[in-house]
Order: structure tokens, then C-alpha cells, then sequence
């Protein structure tokens, strides 16, 4: 039904990069993604394009996705 299904995510860390890869059979209408650094993110990208985002956190707008905080 609606809201089910499965979310795998995993996340790969460099200096001021990090990498989350997140895919699944979840279909939700959007994923609030919170960024696992505690500092400002300079840019954010999902699926390669440059996104707006919050302090700490982008919505993306479906699965599969790749997130890419830039800081």
C-alpha cells in the first residue's frame, strides 16, 4: 500500500564531501535527507544537479538518488 516499502541508504565520507547513495521499493513523495556533518553544506546535489537546501538538510524528490553535500 502507500508509504511502504524498503529504503536502503549507505553514505561514503571524504574531506568536504559526502556521498549518500539511497534506493529502494519505497515510493514516498519526498525524502527529507539530513546531512551527517555537523557544519553549514555549501552545495547540495541530487542526481548530479545543484539543489536548494537548508542548513543541514535537502528534500529529495524520489528513489533511486544519489545526494551529494558539498562543504
Amino acid at each position: 500500500g502507500p508509504g511502504r516499502g524498503l529504503l536502503h541508504g549507505k553514505a561514503a565520507e571524504g574531506d568536504d564531501r559526502v556521498v549518500v547513495d539511497l534506493r529502494g521499493s519505497a515510493r514516498p513523495a519526498r525524502i527529507v535527507v539530513r546531512s551527517p556533518e555537523d557544519r553549514p553544506i555549501r552545495v547540495a546535489r541530487v542526481n548530479g544537479k545543484i539543489v536548494e537546501h537548508g542548513e543541514r538538510e535537502v528534500v529529495v524528490p524520489g528513489l533511486p538518488a544519489r545526494v551529494v553535500f558539498d562543504y
